[in-house]
């Protein structure tokens, strides 16, 4: 069933980026649908709880790179309250313009990558460096972008060169595609 659930959010993704959905929505929604994403990252990190709050709906739903499931603005702040554990929040790594488009003019999807997440281990000692990839869906709520529902996956393939450029451009999606 997993399985099934991340082939399906990457055949939405994969649509999404190859029908380039632009709902004439402007460089305002663009630069804050951006921040928003981007401050997911960034206000975890710095533990700016207050900044990470306003990003997301009340009814929001988060799901951890370890498949914990929190529901609610406030409980998904709570989960990522945790990041006093960070060893070094300046370590990051956070693509500043994340790939993202619209299903329509109150609904968009961003997919962008993060790095250098280290916490301590329960014996206080650095863990392993941590790097992954974080998709959002937010929806225009009341004239705001707010984010409804977000997941989180671990890059277990090491922590590449991140490079997104293959992704937006829709034909090189399609570049081994002979039909």
């Amino acid at each position: 069933m997993e399985k099934l659930n991340l082939r399906n959010t990457i055949c939405v993704l994969i649509v999404m980026l190859i029908s380039n959905f632009s709902f004439g929505q402007s460089k305002k929604d663009s630069e804050e649908i951006t921040r928003i994403a981007n401050g997911v990252t960034i206000y975890f990190y710095e533990q700016k709880m207050d900044l990470f709050d306003e990003l997301w709906a009340d009814n929001a739903t988060f799901i951890t790179v370890e498949g914990l499931k929190a529901t609610g603005r406030k409980k998904i702040v709570e989960l990522h309250a945790m990041g006093k554990f960070l060893i070094d929040p300046t370590s990051k790594t956070l693509i500043e313009k994340p790939v993202f488009g619209y299903f329509d003019s109150t609904t968009a999807v961003v997919y962008s990558i993060w790095g250098g997440l280290v916490f301590k281990n329960k014996d206080g000692k650095p863990g392993p460096t941590q790097s992954g990839y974080l998709t959002v869906v937010l929806k225009k709520l009341k004239n705001k972008w707010k984010i409804v529902s977000a997941t989180n996956a671990y890059n277990f393939r090491g922590n590449p060169n991140y490079n997104f450029r293959e992704y937006e451009s829709p034909k090189s999606l399609n570049k081994d595609d002979k039909n």
